[in-house]
């Protein structure tokens, strides 16, 4: 029986690469929601973000790139196979063949990753979530350079061994383990819907909004003040009240839930998220990575409605009572 599993990836390789592919990126990415998210497992779980990474496991990363390692490139890189089946110290000898190792990473790296697969994902991404192509390039182009980087920092090297010592059939399954830890690390920047980035329009647009703002904010406090509470009286008090009780929070906040009231705390004090990643500061840590993303979230809403959210989420989420009789 183990003797037979043991040989199926070399028997059927397509299949086994796909079956792994898909279930290691979906594995991946309700690790990354349940344990660097916080997110409650099944109630909080997003079904739709995981079924875009086992999609893209299952077609692109098993699929596509078992025909382009595994097929193409022994045909694009006369010598690599060769150059596989050689010990360990005729490989350091063999310029020629080191030669060809640096074009297949230098391919995979500089023109395969960038200008085929990322769009790609992209296009699938958008496609599982309801948007359009065109968004899902933008999208791409916008994310483009730093998505290279985090590339190039991981698979430089482990496509460094993987075309010089693994055996065609052993390519795929090689990348599918090896990506476990990068596709949790992808799924926690890019898992989550990400507005359509509009090239050079992002000043114009925030004023657009804050302008919407202003006179929305205008009716409704008008509205709120025969209450006695304006929307923005309501958000100072309940942002004072988080800010005299943290280890409420602590306590009683699911780490979603933190990050939603702070993406709203956000919106309200600072305004609409930039675009640009570059332009949050901070390094770019999970944490710092989680937190731009809960902002770009909230963006979306108007000044009064932030304002309101967050109240109504301290008040239900941590017993306050200040807006008692608005």
């Amino acid at each position: 029986m183990l003797h037979r599993l043991s040989a199926l990836p070399r028997r059927h390789p397509v299949i086994f690469g796909c079956a792994l592919s898909c279930a290691k990126t979906g594995a991946a990415d309700v690790v990354t929601q349940t344990q660097l998210e916080g997110k409650a497992f099944p109630e909080e779980w997003d079904r739709r973000r995981t079924a875009i990474f086992a999609s893209w496991g299952f077609a692109y990363l098993g699929g596509v790139q078992y025909w382009l390692y595994s097929f193409a490139f022994p045909r694009m890189f006369p010598g690599a196979v060769a150059f596989i089946e050689r010990p360990l110290r005729a490989k350091l000898r063999d310029t020629t063949g080191l030669l060809t190792l640096v074009k297949q990473v230098g391919f995979d790296q500089l023109v395969h990753h960038p200008w085929i697969l990322f769009p790609a994902f992209y296009a699938v991404k958008e496609t599982i979530e309801g948007g359009t192509l065109d968004a899902a390039m933008r999208k791409w182009w916008s994310n483009l350079r730093r998505d290279c980087l985090i590339c190039w920092a991981w698979w430089v090297p482990a496509f460094t061994v993987n075309f010089s010592v693994c055996p065609l059939w052993m390519r795929i399954p090689f990348v599918a383990t090896v990506s476990f830890a990068f596709t949790m690390y992808f799924s926690f920047i890019r898992g989550a819907p990400q507005a359509v980035p509009e090239a050079g329009e992002a000043a114009a647009s925030n004023a657009v909004v804050e302008v919407a703002v202003t006179v929305e904010e205008a009716e409704e406090g008008a509205e709120s003040s025969a209450a006695g509470m304006t929307t923005s009286d309501l958000f100072r008090a309940a942002s004072e009240w988080v800010q005299s009780n943290p280890q409420v929070v602590a306590d009683r906040m699911s780490t979603s839930q933190k990050l939603r009231l702070y993406g709203l705390f956000k919106r309200v004090t600072v305004g609409v998220a930039p675009t640009d990643e570059d332009d949050y500061g901070g390094g770019g840590g999970m944490k710092v990575r989680a937190k731009r993303r809960a902002w770009v979230a909230a963006s979306s809403l108007t000044l009064p409605k932030a304002q309101r959210e967050y109240a109504a989420l301290v008040e239900t989420e941590l017993g306050w009572r200040g807006g008692v009789g608005r």
